[in-house]
């Protein structure tokens, strides 16, 4: 399915499920300051979530197939994502 789980490793347990996206999940990275958390999608999208709450707050749209990989910058407000359509996509 599409689901994002989140997992409290130290207890073993799951603590959210997140639904947003159409399609798998492809990869998940946690930024630096560990609030945000973005999920890349083979539904062409980037979601940046809250951790606290699960919101997600944006979500990037313009590559043409599925994303494979998204990243953010350890010290600025910036996203990376490459998807299979040949792109890589930097999102200030």
């Amino acid at each position: 399915d599409a689901a994002c789980l989140l997992w409290e490793m130290r207890m073993g347990r799951m603590v959210q499920t997140l639904k947003h996206h159409q399609h798998q999940c492809r990869s998940v990275h946690y930024a630096s300051d560990g609030r945000w958390l973005l999920t890349a999608s083979f539904d062409g999208t980037v979601a940046c979530v809250d951790v606290s709450d699960g919101h997600v707050s944006a979500v990037l749209t313009g590559h043409t197939d599925r994303v494979v990989c998204a990243r953010t910058h350890p010290r600025q407000p910036w996203v990376l994502s490459c998807g299979v359509d040949k792109t890589v996509r930097l999102w200030a």
